[in-house]
Formats: structure tokens, sequence, C-alpha cells
């Protein structure tokens, strides 16, 4: 697998440079709470774009999400000609996760592209679908004015089954390398790690991955559990979790 440098390309405007961005949020992390995002990475040529942004509309259509052409303005969503890929992050919207439900939780799409080119080798774009919530309340819950420590139930069940129709929905049509759930600052690692790049492959709090990447998680921290899922491989950091989200109330 050839090495790849991640770069710009994540923001939350079109064209927002990722070192600026991070670089903001990491100053501020003792005075709020730290986003969190779930996203999936797949390799992309760059004429698939259109492909990649109609099946996150699809995604979007699952999750009764109105008004999706508004949601993601196609005509801004595009490949930069300088090779800085791009950045798209949307509004919040709530995302209604089980039909039966009239509870949702609110999160922003945002969309990345990553294309850079090492010094005398060629990479493969990669392309970042994710969605990213900035509730407190959404994802803890609260007792009084106090956050509790761990992740709700519901909010385990939501972030679950968005992460399961992620891979879903775009490996149909492309080879991810799984969805992964964790703080918006650290959500590149697993990716990176993937690739041969650092990084942190056990830098999620929940992953979803195709079977046939299992193998690369047989060697699991003493702190992670995980569950078969038909054909991904359900994986989650127990201490993180008020209740493993694959298992079900009683």
């Amino acid at each position: 697998m050839c090495a790849l440098k991640w770069s710009a390309g994540r923001g939350s405007i079109v064209n927002a440079r990722l070192p600026l961005l991070h670089t903001n949020r990491l100053k501020n992390l003792e005075t709020f709470m730290v986003d969190l995002e779930l996203a999936t990475f797949m390799p992309l040529r760059k004429e698939q774009l259109p492909t990649a942004i109609e099946a996150y509309g699809q995604l979007l259509q699952h999750l009764r999400c109105a008004a999706v052409d508004k949601v993601l303005p196609r005509d801004v969503i595009q490949w930069q000609p300088d090779g800085s890929g791009f950045g798209f992050m949307g509004e919040p919207i709530p995302l209604h996760v089980n039909s039966s439900r009239e509870q949702a939780v609110t999160a922003r799409p945002h969309l990345s592209g990553f294309d850079d080119t090492l010094p005398g080798t060629e990479t493969t774009p990669w392309f970042s679908a994710a969605f990213v919530f900035e509730s407190a309340s959404d994802a803890y819950g609260a007792s009084g004015n106090t956050l509790t420590a761990k992740y709700t139930p519901d909010f385990g069940d939501a972030v679950l089954t968005v992460a399961q129709w992620l891979v879903s929905e775009f490996e149909s049509e492309f080879l991810t390398i799984g969805a992964y759930f964790s703080s918006y600052v650290v959500v590149l690692e697993p990716w990176q790690y993937l690739l041969g790049i650092g990084g942190n492959l056990w830098a999620f709090d929940l992953a979803v991955v195709p079977q046939r990447l299992s193998a690369q998680f047989q060697e699991m921290p003493t702190r992670y559990t995980f569950q078969e899922c038909g054909t991904t491989l359900c994986l989650a950091n127990s201490g993180a979790w008020a209740r493993l989200p694959w298992t079900k109330s009683p």
C-alpha cells in the first residue's frame, strides 16, 4: 500500500485549511466540549465524486432529511484545482435513525476530499463522508446541570445505526475502510494507521468495519470489545458507553 500524506480539505466552509481549523479547536479544548464525529473513508477517483455525493444524499434520505439538495450544494462541493482537496461542513440537521421514534439526534453533514502528490509518487485521492455531533446533551445526557460520563444508550443506538448505514451505502460502490466514531480532532487517526502513515488504529469509541479488514483488529486492547454484525465487525471502547451500542435494552 502506498503512503499518502493527508492534507488540506477538512473545514467548516469549502476550501478551509485543515491545519488552521485544528489549531483553532485545540486552543479551545478546555472551554468547550470537543465535537464528536462519525466518519468513513474510501479511495475515490476524482470523476467519482458526483456518485459519492449521490450516495451520501441517499443516506440523508434514509435519515428522513428534508431538502437534500439544499443540504448538499453540489455546485460548491468540488475538487480544488490547486490540489488542496475540499472540505464542506453543512448546517445542523436532525437525523431520524428509527422510523418508530420521533426523537432525533442533531449533526452536521461533513464531506472532505484529500488530494495530494508525494514527490515522485502519484497517490489516489481519498474521500470522507461524515457527521459531526455538537450537542453534549445528545451524546452524554445530563443529571441536573452535570453531564454524565458515558454516552447514553439512545445515542449509542443512533451512532451504531448511522455507522452501519454509512458503510452499507458506500461499500456497494467503493471500498471503504469502515466508519469510525471519536472526537473530531482524532477521527483521522485510524485511517492514517491503515494507510501506513502513522496514526492510531484504536483512536475511536465505536467502529464498524467490513469483515475483509477484521485481521487488522485481532490484537485488541483490553478495554475494547467486538461483535460480528452480519458482513461487518462492530468494535467499541467498552468504558465509553453506558450500554454497548449493539446490546439491546432488556
